[in-house]
C-alpha cells in the first residue's frame, strides 16, 4: 500500500464540484418516475396502489414538505460550547448574538466580500452575516459534505457542530482534546459504512413513544430500535447527507430528490430490518420497494403502531406522489390523530399530525413487514425499560425554556410544542429550575437560562443518566434507583477513548487518547510486550484498541499495489479462512512496530470463530503519526472493505 494511498482514499470525496441544493431539503419537490405499482403492478400480497380509495390519497390543501433544513446535527442532540445555544437556521452555535467558529476559509472570504471587515479573521462573528456567508447549501461556503464520513469538511478539517457520537469516534480514532471543539482534523472523522447493520436499543421517551420495542415482533421493531437511539438515528443522518450531496454532484438538475426516502432507506436497511433495501431517493420507488417485498398495507390508523412506516397523502398538485414518508414512534393522546415520529425534519423524535388534518399532509396509509406481529402475538409490545435514556420532549408544555431532565447542565426553549434551540451551562454547573418540578419551567437570566448549583456527582439523587455525565467527556455513570453508579449504556457515556463493554467502560484512556501531530504525545500505557511508536518517540503496549477499516491489493491509486512495503504478496483475510495464506496482512502507521509483528483481532476472531494470526507488514500516508490508534485490515474485494466488523472498534494484542 503507498504512502499516500489512505489519503487518497480519504480526500476523494473533494473531486466533487460544489452544488448547491439551498440547504432545503425535505421531500423531493419534482415528482418520481412512475414506480411499477404505481402503475398498477401487484405486489405478492395482491396489493397494488391502484386498490386504494382515490379519496385516501388525495391531498387536502397542505403545502409540499421540501422546506426544511439539513444541518448536520438537530436542535436537540448539538453539543454547543457553555453558555452558548444551537441556531436551527445557520446551524451555529451562538451566543451573545454571535455565530461562534472556528470558520473554514470559503466562508471567511464570504465575510469579506459582504463587507465583514475586522470580524471576519476572529472567531465571533454577528450572526446575521454568518447566514448570509454560510450560503443556501448544504454545508458553510468553503466546505462540501464529504462522501466517506457525511461531515461537512475542507481539505483539512470537519466542521461542526456535532453530536455526541460523533465527538466519541473522533476520540476512539486518537482525536483527543479537539474532538470536544466545534472543527477537529478530518483524519479523525468516522467514516461511514454503509452496509452496516447494527442491533442498537431505543432512546428516547415520549408520552407514548415506547423504550424499546420486543424484536420478536419482527421488522418494524427492529427498525424502530435502530432509528430511535442517538447512535442509529446520526448513523443514517451522516449516511443520508452523503447519499444527497451525491445526488446533487451527478444530478445537478435533481439534487434534492428525495431527503425522506433516502433517510428511511438507510435506516431499514442499517437496521437489519431489511438487509437488502436499496436506497431508494423518491418516496414511489421507496413506497414500491416495501411492497414488492410484500409489506402490508394498514389503512386502518386506529391500527398503526411504533415502527410501522407512514406514507402520506399525495403531494399537493401531484397525484400518485406522496408528499412524505418516515417512521412512527407513537401516539400522542392515545389516538391515532397526532403523534410522534422520526424522520429528516425537526429534532430525532417529534410530534407531527398523522390521521388528523394539520399543517403536514396526512398519514395515507401504513406499511409493515411481512413478519411483524401485534402485541397480543409476540409478548408485552412497549417495554418501559430503566436500561435506556431518555430523551427531552416538549409535549404539551407551553412556549419558553425548560431545563432538561437528561443532561441536567443543558436546557431546551419549546416554540409551538416543538424543541427550538439548546442552551449549556458553564462547566461544573446546571440548569436552575423555576420549582423542583421537572416540568416547570427553568429560571433564566436575561435572555438565557438561569445556571447554578453543581451537577449530580456518585452517590447524589439523580433523575437520569444526563446528570451523571455532565460535559461532553462521560464520565462512566449510569442513574440507577435514583443514585449515579458505575456503569454505562452507550459508549459516548464513557470518558475519553474508553468504550461501553457489557454496561461497564473499558479499555482506551480517560484522557480522549492521542494527540494530532505536532501536539504532545498521551502517557504510554502499562504493561509488557511489543514496542509501539506512537509517531513522537515509543512506548510499550501488549493490548490496544483501534477504529479500523479495509483495503484490498488493486493498482489503483487509492489502494497502493499488491505487495506490502517489502515486496511481499498481500494476504487477504479471505484467504486466510479458506486455508490458503498463513496470515492476514494489516496497515499501521510505521513508527507503530516493526515489520511482521503478529497481534490478534478480538472481534474478528469472534465472529469467524477460530485464532486469526494479523502480521503488520504494510503502512500508508494516512497513518502517520497515528500510533496505534487506526488499522487497515487486507481483504479480498471493494465490497468486503464494508465489512461492519472490521469498520469498528477493534480490540487487538500483540501476539508471542
Amino acid at each position: 500500500m503507498s504512502t499516500t494511498a489512505r489519503l487518497s482514499r480519504l480526500l476523494v470525496a473533494a473531486a466533487f464540484s460544489f452544488v448547491s441544493v439551498n440547504g432545503l431539503i425535505g421531500c423531493s419537490s419534482g415528482v418520481d418516475d412512475p414506480g411499477p405499482l404505481g402503475g398498477g403492478g401487484v405486489g405478492p400480497n395482491g396489493e397494488t396502489i391502484l386498490d386504494l380509495d382515490p379519496a385516501l390519497l388525495a391531498n387536502e390543501g397542505t403545502e409540499p414538505e421540501t422546506g426544511e433544513y439539513l444541518h448536520l446535527v438537530t436542535p436537540d442532540l448539538a453539543v454547543c460550547p457553555s453558555g452558548s445555544a444551537f441556531d436551527e437556521i445557520g446551524g451555529f452555535c451562538v451566543a451573545g448574538g454571535l455565530a461562534l467558529g472556528p470558520f473554514a476559509p470559503g466562508m471567511i472570504a464570504e465575510c469579506q466580500k459582504l463587507g465583514g471587515g475586522a470580524q471576519c479573521t476572529t472567531a465571533k462573528w454577528d450572526l446575521a452575516l454568518a447566514r448570509r456567508a454560510r450560503g443556501e447549501g448544504l454545508c458553510p461556503a468553503g466546505t462540501d459534505v464529504d462522501l466517506e464520513t457525511g461531515l461537512c469538511t475542507d481539505d483539512r478539517y470537519a466542521y461542526g457542530p456535532f453530536d455526541l457520537t460523533i465527538i466519541k469516534e473522533c476520540r476512539l480514532t486518537g482525536g483527543g482534546a479537539q474532538c470536544d471543539e466545534l472543527r477537529f482534523d478530518k483524519w479523525f472523522a468516522p467514516l461511514l459504512t454503509f452496509e452496516d447493520v447494527t442491533s442498537t436499543t431505543g432512546g428516547a421517551t415520549f408520552l407514548a413513544v415506547p423504550s424499546k420495542l420486543n424484536e420478536a415482533c419482527g421488522s418494524n421493531a427492529k427498525l424502530f430500535n435502530f432509528y430511535k437511539s442517538q447512535d442509529g438515528f446520526m448513523r443514517v443522518r451522516r449516511a443520508a447527507r452523503a447519499k444527497l450531496r451525491d445526488i446533487g454532484a451527478s444530478t445537478a438538475s435533481r439534487p434534492d430528490r428525495n431527503g425522506c426516502a433516502t433517510y428511511l432507506s438507510y435506516a431499514l436497511k442499517q437496521s437489519g430490518a431489511v438487509p437488502d433495501m436499496g436506497i431508494h431517493p423518491g418516496t414511489e420507488e421507496f413506497r414500491d420497494a416495501l411492497l414488492k417485498k410484500g409489506w402490508k398495507v394498514i389503512k386502518d390508523p386506529n391500527q398503526f403502531q411504533p415502527g410501522d412506516v407512514i406514507i402520506s397523502r399525495d403531494r399537493k398538485g401531484v397525484p400518485g406522489h406522496p408528499d412524505h414518508v418516515y417512521m412512527y414512534a407513537g401516539s400522542k393522546d392515545g389516538s391515532p390523530g397526532n403523534g410522534y415520529v422520526i424522520d429528516n425534519q425537526g429534532a430525532m423524535v417529534h410530534e407531527r399530525n398523522i390521521s388528523a388534518s394539520g399543517s403536514k399532509t396526512r398519514a395515507a396509509y401504513a406499511l409493515r413487514a411481512p413478519n411483524a406481529k401485534t402485541s397480543s402475538d409476540c409478548g408485552e409490545k412497549i417495554t418501559n425499560d430503566s436500561a435506556f435514556e431518555s430523551e427531552d420532549s416538549c409535549g404539551e408544555k407551553a412556549d419558553g425554556w425548560y431545563c432538561s431532565d437528561l443532561r441536567e447542565y443543558s436546557a431546551y426553549k419549546c416554540v409551538n410544542k416543538q424543541i427550538q434551540i439548546g442552551f449549556q451551562c458553564a462547566q461544573g454547573q446546571t440548569c436552575t429550575r423555576v420549582s423542583a418540578q421537572p416540568e416547570d419551567k427553568a429560571q433564566m437570566s436575561g435572555q438565557n437560562p438561569a445556571c447554578g448549583s453543581t451537577p449530580a456527582a456518585p452517590g447524589q439523587t439523580c433523575k437520569s443518566d444526563g446528570q451523571c455525565n455532565p460535559g461532553s467527556n462521560g464520565a462512566g455513570k449510569v442513574c440507577t434507583g435514583g443514585q449515579c453508579v458505575a456503569g454505562c449504556k452507550a459508549d459516548y457515556q464513557c470518558p475519553g477513548s474508553s468504550t461501553c463493554q457489557a454496561g461497564q467502560c473499558a479499555g482506551g484512556s480517560s484522557g480522549g487518547g492521542s494527540t494530532p501531530p505536532g501536539g504532545t504525545p498521551p502517557a504510554p500505557p502499562s504493561g509488557g510486550g511489543a514496542t509501539v511508536g506512537n509517531g513522537n518517540g515509543n512506548m510499550s503496549a501488549s493490548s490496544f484498541s483501534c477504529k479500523g477499516t479495509g483495503y484490498f491489493p488493486s493498482n489503483t491509486g487509492v489502494e497502493g499495489g499488491f505487495k506490502d512495503r517489502l515486496g511481499a504478496k498481500l494476504n487477504t483475510l479471505q484467504d486466510f479462512l479458506a486455508g490458503k495464506v498463513p496470515y492476514v496482512s494489516v496497515a499501521m502507521d510505521s513508527k507503530a512496530f516493526g515489520y511482521g509483528t503478529k497481534l490478534r483481532i478480538e472481534e474478528l476472531e469472534r465472529k469467524y470463530g477460530k485464532a486469526i494470526e494479523f502480521r503488520v507488514v504494510d503502512t500508508g500516508g494516512a497513518f502517520k503519526g497515528k500510533g496505534t490508534t487506526r488499522m487497515d485490515v487486507c481483504v479480498s474485494t471493494k465490497d468486503a472493505t464494508l465489512d461492519a466488523t472490521i469498520n469498528g472498534t477493534l480490540s487487538v494484542r500483540v501476539a508471542p
